[in-house]
């Protein structure tokens, strides 16, 4: 599910599967936060330069991303 959300923000689907995936959307609180945090995500690695981070800030973005995800997931399960 987590990987077509990601091909759902680069316009990747076709309109079914598209119309399917919305629908879920519409009542999934943990694919919903997941897809504002990869579209945020998208958003600052359009606006960093080409370069590539160094080897530990970008384990400590993973770290950092993987940490927001799972506090929103905790909060839309209970």
């Amino acid at each position: 599910m987590f990987a077509e959300l990601s091909n759902y923000l680069d316009e990747q689907l076709d309109d079914s599967l598209c119309e399917e995936l919305e629908r879920h959307l519409d009542g999934c609180g943990p694919c919903q936060a997941f897809l504002a945090s990869l579209q945020a995500t998208i958003n600052d690695c359009r606006r960093l330069p080409s370069q590539a981070p160094n080897r530990a800030t970008a384990s400590k973005l993973r770290k950092e991303l993987l940490q927001q995800y799972e506090s929103a997931l905790s909060k839309t399960t209970g």
